[in-house]
This record gives structure tokens, sequence and C-alpha cells, in this order.
């Protein structure tokens, strides 16, 4: 999934490729949303992506959705 330019976080930036979250490989969308709902809200979350091509790593701290 690619990330939005105004949605960005976790040091991401528009265009990078997220490929994984924690063990689960998101390489279509429905992997995406289902990662995304797996992740508990609070807890750190090891996200895989490329980056011109270089795959890197950070974490991200999911927070839970508001209306």
């Amino acid at each position: 999934m690619t990330v939005a330019a105004q949605h960005p976080t976790a040091g991401l930036r528009p265009d990078d490729i997220v490929i994984q979250m924690a063990d689960e490989r998101t390489d279509t969308l429905e992997a995406f949303i289902g990662a995304l709902r797996s992740a508990e809200p609070g807890q750190p979350v090891s996200v895989t992506y490329l980056r011109a091509g270089d795959a890197r790593q950070s974490n991200v701290v999911p927070t839970a959705a508001t209306r």
C-alpha cells in the first residue's frame, strides 16, 4: 500500500510502499486492512516499507478509529 501525502506517519513519506506489518505481508488491500485490524491500539507494530526500491523498517503505534 502506498502512503498518501496527507497522512504521513512514523517517518513514512508519500510514495513509500508498505509491504509488511508485524509478520503479515501487505501485498493486497485486503491483507493491509487485515493487518491493520489485527493491530492492537496503543501497541507498537513493526512496519516494513519500500522507499525508492530500498526496504526499510519503522515502528508505528496504531490508535483506535474515531468517527
